[in-house]
């Protein structure tokens, strides 16, 4: 079997508070959507920081 490979852009250092999938980079949201698809699962949460408040729940 040989592996497959894929490259993505890199995003931003997230700055800020996120309240939504909607407000991340684009970048991020197209490598969410991917392991979405390449999972066949939807992401329920997204931390982005050690805090409580850096955390978004996907509905």
């Amino acid at each position: 079997m040989t592996p497959i490979y894929y490259t993505f852009r890199g995003w931003p250092q997230l700055k800020g508070n996120y309240h939504s999938r909607l407000e991340l980079p684009v970048e991020l949201r197209l490598f969410l959507s991917f392991i979405e698809e390449h999972t066949n699962k939807k992401i329920r949460y997204i931390s982005y920081g050690a805090d409580r408040d850096k955390t978004i729940i996907c509905h």
